[in-house]
């Protein structure tokens, strides 16, 4: 089986079968914030690996763990592109290969993700006009995607280190919020 195959193979079944139970169970801001926490912590770990294979050595192992890394994605607060990266990364690959892997194995899901969301709603009892309201909304998010990656590859940012900062941030805004709120709650009823 191709390396491509083994990547969308776990996130294509895994989100036909299971994406409403994990987002119905993982959706949670502690949860989310647990995403994030975790996201950072293994691009951190991943930065700090020597890095100098390129996309053409990928394996079938390589391939599998960007399969299951893409898969862990459909839990709230873990990135799909951060993660395929922090494995790529922890596989060795060089920081402008990992990115390359990383968008090769992601254009299959994210359209296949687009089309069976797309299809759920549309069994729906929509309208004509919601439809096209969706479906102008769906080609908008695409075409920013597509300028957005493109000036983010113009950047060229090697280390992983900024995002698993921000990732980090982010949990613990979210786990304060999440804190204050908690307390608040406990106040009022005091």
């Amino acid at each position: 089986m191709s390396v491509l195959g083994l990547a969308v193979g776990p996130p294509a079944l895994a989100g036909y079968f299971l994406e409403g139970p994990i987002e119905g169970a993982l959706s949670t801001p502690a949860s989310i914030a647990g995403g994030l926490l975790v996201g950072a912590t293994g691009m951190a770990l991943a930065d700090r690996r020597p890095r100098s294979r390129v996309a053409i050595e990928a394996d079938w192992l390589d391939g599998a763990l960007l399969g299951l890394a893409q898969a862990l994605a459909l839990a709230p607060g873990v990135s799909r592109s951060g993660a395929t990266l922090t494995v790529a990364r922890a596989r060795g690959f060089a920081p402008d290969q990992a990115r390359l892997l990383s968008g090769w194995v992601g254009m299959p899901v994210m359209v296949g993700a687009s089309a069976l969301r797309f299809a759920r709603l549309i069994r729906g009892d929509l309208s004509l006009d919601t439809v096209r309201v969706l479906l102008l909304g769906g080609v908008g998010a695409f075409a920013s995607t597509l300028c957005t990656a493109r000036v983010v590859s113009r950047r060229r940012c090697d280390s992983l280190l900024p995002y698993s900062l921000y990732r980090a941030g982010l949990s613990l805004l979210v786990m304060g919020t999440v804190r204050s709120r908690a307390r608040r709650a406990k106040d009022a009823r005091v």
